[in-house]
């Protein structure tokens, strides 16, 4: 029996209480510094400061499948 292809897959489980804190400018004038500053808020308010889960879950949003 042959086994598929190797799937990377990130399980997350978090519990906690996330604030309503939504920032109401841009965090840069550049595509770069709009996009870290995405990152680190989703890090801190949703994933415990995990910056690599919140990179995976802006690329899986943003990707065409």
């Amino acid at each position: 029996m042959e086994a598929g292809p190797i799937i990377p897959v990130l399980h997350i489980t978090l519990a906690g209480v996330t604030s309503n804190n939504i920032p109401s400018r841009p965090w840069g004038s550049t595509i770069t510094a709009i996009y870290e500053g995405l990152l680190d808020w989703i890090s801190q308010e949703a994933l415990a400061g995990d910056r690599d889960a919140a990179e995976l879950a802006v690329l899986c949003s943003v990707a065409r499948v």
